[in-house]
C-alpha cells in the first residue's frame, strides 16, 4: 500500500514539470544522458549484486556508481561515501532493522 501512495504522489509531483512550455526549450545534453545512465546503472547493479553477493557490495557498488554521476565528484570522494554509507546501511539495516538480507552471499 505504501509502495503505491509513493507512486501516486511521485506522478503527481511529477505531472506539472511535464507539461512542455511554449517559450523554454531545452535540449537533452550529454552530462545529463551521464547522470541517468550512471543512476540506472547503479539501480542495476544493487538489484543484480543484492542478489547474488548480499548487502554489503551492492551497497557500496550503488554508492560509489550514483556518486561519481556528479562530475565535481573524485573517484577517492565517490570510495570514501560509498564507504560511510555502507557501513550506515550494515548498523541500520542489518543489526538495527535486523533485515532478512545476508551482508555477503557467496555461491
Amino acid at each position: 500500500m505504501l509502495g503505491v501512495l509513493l507512486a501516486l504522489v511521485g506522478g503527481l509531483i511529477m505531472v506539472p514539470s511535464a507539461k512542455p512550455q511554449a517559450s523554454e526549450s531545452h535540449p537533452i545534453t550529454r552530462s545529463q544522458i551521464r547522470v541517468w545512465g550512471l543512476v540506472t546503472l547503479g539501480l542495476v547493479a544493487f538489484v543484480v549484486l543484492g542478489h547474488y553477493v548480499g548487502l554489503v557490495p551492492a551497497t557500496f557498488v550503488l554508492i560509489f556508481i550514483t556518486a561519481l554521476a556528479d562530475q565535481a565528484t573524485s573517484i577517492k570522494a565517490a570510495a570514501l561515501l560509498a564507504l560511510g554509507v555502507t557501513l550506515a546501511a550494515i548498523v541500520i539495516f542489518h543489526y538495527g532493522l535486523q533485515m532478512q538480507f545476508p551482508l555477503f552471499r557467496w555461491g
